[in-house]
This record gives C-alpha cells, structure tokens and sequence, in this order.
C-alpha cells in the first residue's frame, strides 16, 4: 500500500529549512510627493484665502479643503499599509495584496533574472523607492515592490538570496 503524499511539506526544502530574511510592506516614505503637496496646499490656499479677502464661509470651505486632502493622504496610506506586505525568505518572495480579498503571489529565488531598483531625486534623499523584479514566472514576469524603505538594501538582500539559492541549487547564469 502506498503512503499518501503528507501535506505542508515540501521536499525541494527538505534540505534546508526555509527562513525569513526581510519582511516590509509599503513605507510612508513612499508619498513624499504627496506629502510635499498636501503641505504646499496647506500653505498656498489659506494664503490665497486671505490675500483675496474671502469672507467667513470662503475661509472655512478653504480650511474644510485643507482638512479633507490631510485626511485623504491619511486614509491611503491606511489602505495601503494594509494592502500590501512582502517577505523575503532564503527560496521565495511573497507578495501578498488585498484587504477584503488576499492574493498571495510566491516567486522562486531561482526564477528570478535581474533585481533593480529606481529613485527619483526626492526619494533618494529619503532613501526610498521600487524596486523591480524580472523573472521566468509565468503568472508575473514582473513584479515592482513600490515605496521601499532602504530601497538599495533590501535589492542587495533579495539579489544576493537569489544567488545564493542558485548556488546552492548549482544553477548558473547562463543555464537560465
């Protein structure tokens, strides 16, 4: 008789176990733009209010303005702080989004081909931004992880843990 196969384990792992070496999700960092406008907007129409005279009820519907862009840029934040979180283990990473509905996608260390990283000039002196990753997976080729903190760290962490599973897999560059 045969033993059915146990669920949960899984014997390419049975080598090693697998380990969490980075877990983040989406940083607040990542809106400076929108951090930097809210506060233009914060400055700009209260002045422009005053500058043109506006009266009692023009002044609160500029406040009531001012109010309702902070609380937006709150609430997306909240959104995506619960949206999306990733994690780096020694075989895969997880991208996992949704709030109502979970999706999970795993992507293969050894799948992937190139790990890049992009910051416009504020985020890098914020040191945050995207980084995209390239793979032969076919459900998603290409993932971006967007507003990441240390962005350049954690690329280095990701590309090394990609070669280092090749490696250890005795999988080269050129057999991909």
């Amino acid at each position: 008789m045969r033993e059915a196969p146990r669920l949960g384990k899984r014997s390419h792992l049975a080598e090693e176990d697998e380990t969490i070496i980075w877990s983040g999700s989406f940083s607040s960092k990542g809106l400076i733009h929108s951090w930097l406008l809210a506060g233009l907007i914060t400055i700009v129409l209260p002045i422009g209010a005053l500058w043109v005279r506006a009266t009692q009820w023009e002044l609160l519907v500029v406040l009531s303005v001012v109010v309702l862009v902070w609380i937006g840029l709150a609430a997306y934040l909240f959104v995506q702080k619960l949206n999306v979180h990733y994690e780096l283990t020694n075989h895969r990473l997880i991208h996992r989004s949704g709030i109502l509905v979970r999706r999970t996608n795993r992507i293969e260390l050894i799948d992937m081909s190139d790990v890049s990283h992009e910051q416009g000039l504020i985020e890098r002196f914020f040191d945050v931004g995207t980084i995209e990753i390239t793979s032969s997976d076919r459900s998603h080729p290409v993932i971006q992880l967007h507003a990441i903190n240390d962005v350049d760290g954690v690329a280095m962490l990701i590309d090394d843990a990609r070669l280092r599973e090749r490696s250890r897999r005795g999988v080269h560059i050129e057999q991909i």
